[in-house]
């Protein structure tokens, strides 16, 4: 019996023109020789649409451990910035592992003997930047039309912090090595290196086994059921694993079919005896994650109960123009849409909460944003701002030929965002607000019925989640019309 090379799972779009032939020809090129399962998922990675772009923005390949996912990585890498003249992050959990990841690829570049083209292209080895910590391959190509130097792909290497990734600049691809022990802050932190994107081209790649009982990662396991149930559009996923631990016996002859059906490299570069020692020596829940490929599903704690929501309904909204209107903008951690929301509020009676719209970011909508809230000037009592790339819309509005009060203007704080949060939760605890039961409103229902706590500052927590900008956006339209002294509505008395 050989392995399988075939995923247990495998999630792709249909498509028709893929990258992927070229990088396997030039894989095998450079004296590599990918295994069967290794060029199915690069054919189905590098699928692109009539524009050259990847058709899938989210991909995932998850198989137990030393069967080569580094090495899809790598050949995927190397097209990617030769070829494609991409720019790339690769992130790791560790350093360590990122610094490895370099040091293969860097080994490429360094060869003048071996791979005089790629040495050129690395600026005869002047574009292979080792300094810890900040590792990088920068190239240049000649144009083929101009016949000169110009500069070509890169690719960047870092550990994941909840700081960020500063001075990434320009990214088309992020790599999620060692995927499973990634957070949900680490995740909001890196988003926004892919906002920047010249070319249009996003693409996240998350690779790895799963997620250990001791990790505090659970991004992968919630990505990957979420493209297994058809919730993630532009999605690729390949998956080497058991569906249930049950199928796991105490005899290894009954386990072998099992073990060669997840590990498509044993044989390979992985021994039977290998495996067999592990399933003497692993406890069966290790050894059914770390060799079988076993996910345990992570349960789902979100902050808002759907009962105390289905209570904050409505079916009779306020009329806008009788209220006061404070207004929530909140951009989307990759700052590819913006969420903006209003809280409409009046004597005797709660706040009412609303999304007004989604929309992508660019010039035209920032534009749009303003002409709605100049046309709501007479009741804005404040328009509250935050998120990554939020910057041009603050100016464009403050300093924009719109009649508005600018004062009434403001970027959040970290305080700010935490205080909101919180307040939203209160109120629908509560039932000391409403919110309209329409079916237009369902991104928002949405995204307060899966919204998780996300650290914030150094101790404080935000609202979070996959889809949580329409939900924030409502915090801050909340904690303006909480905090703002303006009443445009209140009559002016003389004498």
């Amino acid at each position: 019996m050989k392995a399988n090379q075939i995923p247990r799972i495998r999630i792709c779009p249909q498509y028709e023109e893929t990258y992927g032939e070229d990088c396997i020809e030039l894989l095998k090129a450079y004296g590599n020789s990918p295994m069967e399962w290794q060029e199915n998922f690069i054919r189905d990675l590098l699928a692109h649409d009539e524009r050259g772009n990847p058709l899938c923005t989210i991909a995932g390949l998850d198989v137990p451990r030393q069967n080569g996912k580094n090495f899809v990585l790598e050949a995927v890498e190397l097209f990617a910035v030769t070829v494609l003249g991409w720019h790339v992050l690769h992130s790791a959990h560790e350093m360590r592992t990122a610094r490895k990841s370099f040091m293969r690829l860097a080994s490429y570049f360094e060869q003048e003997d071996q791979y005089p083209e790629l040495y050129e292209m690395s600026k005869n080895g002047k574009g292979i930047r080792k300094t810890n910590g900040q590792e990088g391959i920068f190239l240049e190509r000649i144009n083929p039309i101009t016949h000169k130097k110009e500069k070509w792909g890169s690719i960047e290497f870092s550990s994941r912090t909840k700081s960020g990734a500063r001075g990434f600049d320009d990214i088309q691809i992020v790599v999620f090595d060692e995927g499973q022990e990634l957070t949900d802050e680490q995740l909001a932190a890196l988003m926004p290196t892919l906002a920047a994107s010249s070319t249009g081209t996003r693409l996240m790649i998350y690779t790895g086994t799963p997620t250990p009982p001791s990790s505090e990662g659970n991004v992968m396991t919630r990505l990957r059921q979420k493209v297994i149930d058809g919730e993630k559009e532009k999605a690729l996923w390949h998956s080497f694993s058991i569906e249930d631990i049950s199928e796991v016996v105490p005899e290894w002859d009954e386990v072998l079919p099992l073990v060669l059906a997840t590990n498509p490299s044993m044989d390979i570069t992985l021994s039977r005896e290998f495996a067999h020692d592990e399933f003497i020596t692993a406890p069966p829940l290790q050894f059914a994650q770390e060799r079988l490929g076993w996910w345990v599903q992570e349960e789902k704690q979100t902050l808002i109960a759907k009962g105390d929501l289905a209570k904050c309904e409505t079916d009779t909204p306020p009329n806008a123009q009788d209220c006061n209107a404070s207004f929530g903008i909140k951009f989307a951690p990759d700052g590819s849409e913006i969420a903006l929301s209003i809280c409409a509020t009046a004597p005797d009676s709660l706040p009412h909460i609303e999304l007004i719209g989604i929309y992508p970011n660019r010039a035209g909508s920032l534009i749009e944003i303003g002409k709605l809230l100049e046309g709501a000037r007479s009741n804005i009592t404040s328009v509250i701002i935050d998120g990554n790339g939020s910057q041009p819309l603050y100016l464009e509005l403050t300093q924009g030929d719109y009649r508005i009060q600018k004062r009434l203007i403001k970027q959040a704080r970290t305080s700010d965002v935490v205080s909101a949060s919180q307040m939203l939760k209160l109120a629908i605890d509560d039932h000391e607000l409403t919110y309209w039961a329409d079916e237009g409103q369902n991104r928002l229902k949405y995204a307060l019925l899966n919204s998780t706590r996300r650290q914030i500052g150094k101790n404080g927590w935000a609202l979070g989640g996959e889809d949580s900008a329409p939900a924030e956006a409502c915090a801050l339209a909340l904690f303006g019309s909480k905090t703002t002294k303006r009443n445009p509505r209140r009559k002016l008395r003389i004498g």
